[in-house]
């Protein structure tokens, strides 16, 4: 919202201002600024490339300014000097009438303050700021981990100014069609935003040195072999299963896409300050054509790395959940990935930007590729013997992904039998018995969750929460102050079951079952009534952050509405919380009708609530 009226103003103010000054003054204006526009755009990558290289062992301010300074320095310099040379040249002002001076100001006025104002909300996203930096985002990941478009700005001045740019750069103000700003930046508004969504919101790199990484090598899958989607968007880790990717505007894959891979070595100078690389998918873009030549944007939908550091054995893991992001390990210098894009048919790569760094991928060596995959197999084939790691030299060996005890390989295939001691709490099992929190919040940290005293009880009554790791480290020793206990009635119990990945209830092992994300998650009792959970705890590994939702009032019915839980961020936790009748037995734990574990013997729930 801030940002949204901070580009109202721009453009109100400019306009303001030179509607009062009369047309001929707010024209002039208006064309000098148009050309300090041009002029900004033209010169903004070899601007920035040239500040990055400045500050490439020097300030890490000016390198996390690049692309901002690159693009607004040009312009105001430009501007200015233009203001300059017309204000020496046309001394005195020409009025007309007065009406034609007031439509005819404002008109131009409001021109020259959208594409100032453009240029500013620009130049200020591509700063290293917080990821939804003024309550701006025009991108979000989807509950499939996939980048889409969301809100503009209510006056999207971002867009207009780079679409009107784009527009010119093909027009009147081309040079070479090949380079030009339509072709090799088709979505500029949300690309700021997208080097932004960063591992720790935004405080990850949001740039790289152009020596600080090198592309390797291309690989193809299912190129000329007109594949059925969900064959291409399938792996052996996934159980066969395929992933729900979407394109950034929202759409599906059709048929005959293909996958376009590109293995990447990141060198010393691409670490971040704990001495890791770290990216993830809204970081990684590529632009194609199509058969028109036309641009369009693609962002990463899994990556190749190898899954444990110890083992020289590699997976593909998947971008597959909400802010997915991996890391290398180790003290080398290098470390590898492959990043792989889904590509409608008759699209052609043009440019593949990792963290704006632009690599042009038709030309040199990744012109051809290095392999082509005829099928998934293939590439899987390729991923489990190394021999994909061998591209060109790429040595994707130097990557971690821990999986909690399992490997990516080791998937269920029927349901499991869940043996479950009512005295004790099983970790492996993850079942819990309790109207408890695993934990203890304090009393003056809650604000989200309505909180009933009920003899000084604390206890949640509903609502929603996300508590920092400070805010959790701070353990209350007053038990006035103390926050655990959940609302629940005489004739029910809370059921806690933990479905994190490595648990033995854990849906992710079970990909045919969560395709469908529309489906709810119950328990049912041993007469048929079925259970949705009402509330959760789902612990972010990323920041430490837990989050508590609690609502009998309103189940949870699919599991879209549940924070997504990925094998490619396996130390996430996610607790599901379930109000069951008192004195049932439970049978089953499933996902929209299909079993998902079986309790042997069925629980009897009788015991007292807190008793784990």
């Amino acid at each position: 919202m801030i940002m949204s009226l901070l580009a109202i103003g721009l453009c109100v103010l400019v306009l303001g201002v030179w509607a009062a000054r009369g047309f001929l003054s707010s024209m002039i204006h208006m064309v000098c600024t148009l050309i300090a526009g041009a002029v900004a755009f033209a010169s903004w990558e070899p601007i920035s490339y040239f500040l990055l290289d400045f500050a490439k062992d020097g300030s890490q301010v000016l390198r996390d300014t690049a692309w901002a300074l690159g693009l607004a320095l040009p312009f105001a310099a430009t501007l200015a000097i233009l203001r300059l040379i017309t204000n020496a040249v046309i001394r005195s002002n020409a009025t007309t009438v007065r009406a034609i001076d007031m439509v005819g100001g404002g008109l131009c006025g409001a021109v020259s303050g959208i594409i100032t104002a453009g240029i500013i909300v620009i130049s200020i996203q591509f700063t290293r700021l917080d990821t939804e930096f003024w309550g701006y985002r025009p991108i979000e990941y989807t509950g499939s981990g996939s980048v889409e478009r969301s809100s503009p700005l209510i006056f999207p001045v971002d867009k207009i100014t780079a679409r009107t740019y784009a527009y010119f750069s093909t027009q009147s103000l081309v040079n070479d069609e090949d380079t030009s700003l339509e072709r090799l930046y088709p979505d500029l508004d949300i690309v700021p935003t997208s080097l932004r969504t960063t591992f720790g919101d935004g405080k990850a790199k949001n740039t790289l040195h152009p020596d600080d990484f090198e592309v390797m090598a291309r690989y193809t899958v299912g190129e000329g072999r007109n594949l059925p989607i969900d064959q291409l968007l399938a792996d052996r880790w996934g159980a066969g299963a395929a992933q729900k990717a979407t394109t950034p505007e929202g759409g599906s894959y059709p048929n005959g896409s293909t996958i376009q891979g590109f293995a990447i070595k990141f060198n010393a100078g691409s670490k971040e300050s704990n001495g890791q690389v770290v990216f993830g998918n809204a970081q990684v873009r590529l632009v194609c054509t199509d058969s028109e030549g036309t641009s369009w944007t693609f962002f990463p939908i899994a990556a190749v790395m190898q899954a444990e550091a110890a083992k020289l054995t590699l997976r593909r893991f998947r971008f597959d959940a909400p802010d997915v992001y991996f890391a290398s390990v180790g003290g080398s210098s290098h470390s590898g990935f492959g990043v792989e894009f889904a590509v409608p048919p008759g699209f052609t790569p043009v440019a593949l930007y990792v963290k704006n760094v632009r690599v042009m991928a038709n030309e040199g060596r990744l012109a051809v590729p290095a392999a082509q995959y005829a099928t998934t197999a293939e590439r899987d084939n390729a991923v489990a013997d190394g021999s994909l790691a061998n591209l060109a030299g790429a040595n994707l060996e130097v990557a971690e992904n821990k999986y909690g005890g399992k490997t990516p390989g080791e998937v269920a295939e029927g349901p499991v039998s869940v043996r479950f001691d009512p005295t004790k709490f099983d970790d492996t099992t993850g079942l819990r018995i309790s109207d408890r929190l695993p934990f203890t919040l304090h009393l003056t940290t809650v604000r989200g969750l309505t909180i009933e005293d009920e003899q000084k009880k604390n206890i949640i009554s509903r609502g929603m929460q996300a508590f920092s790791r400070e805010e959790l480290s701070n353990i209350p020793l007053e038990r006035s102050l103390q926050v655990q206990r959940l609302s629940v009635t005489n004739d029910t119990i809370i059921v806690q079951i933990d479905v994190s990945l490595g648990k033995q209830m854990s849906y992710i092992s079970r990909p045919n079952l969560i395709e469908d994300d529309s489906k709810p998650v119950n328990l049912v009792d041993s007469n048929g009534t079925t259970y949705e959970p009402v509330g959760y705890v789902y612990e972010n590994s990323a920041d430490g952050s837990k989050t508590v939702s609690y609502d009998p009032g309103r189940p949870i019915m699919s599991l879209r509405e549940l924070p997504g839980l990925s094998k490619s961020r396996p130390n996430d936790k996610l607790m599901l919380i379930f109000r069951v009748s008192r004195g049932v037995n439970l049978k089953t734990l499933g996902i929209g009708g299909e079993t998902l574990a079986e309790f042997k013997p069925p629980i009897l729930l009788n015991q007292p609530q807190g008793a784990n």
